[in-house]
């Protein structure tokens, strides 16, 4: 899934990986197939003058509750990605 590039706000990224499951739910439960690697693309807000930085604690402590609720309900062991970019 590709959201966005130069993201810096928290709960945007938030947001976009939630969607993105839910995306993934909708695909899997109207298709009948399993997704078994989820890429959630990347688009993490990358400073190139250091005036700006990703809160990446406050992001972890965003995603980590919707990404093993995806866990935790997956029938199937999946491979979740997210993608460097510019780093």
């Amino acid at each position: 899934m590709y959201a966005g590039s130069q993201c810096f706000d928290v709960a945007g990224v938030v947001e976009g990986v939630r969607d993105t499951l839910r995306i993934v739910r909708e695909i899997e439960t109207s298709v009948g197939l399993t997704c078994n690697t989820v890429n959630l693309g990347g688009g993490f807000g990358v400073s190139h003058n250091e005036s700006r930085e990703l809160e990446i604690s406050a992001l972890a402590a965003g995603l980590v509750p919707s990404l093993r609720a995806f866990r935790d309900s997956s029938k199937v062991e999946r491979k979740i990605i997210f993608e460097l970019g510019a780093f």
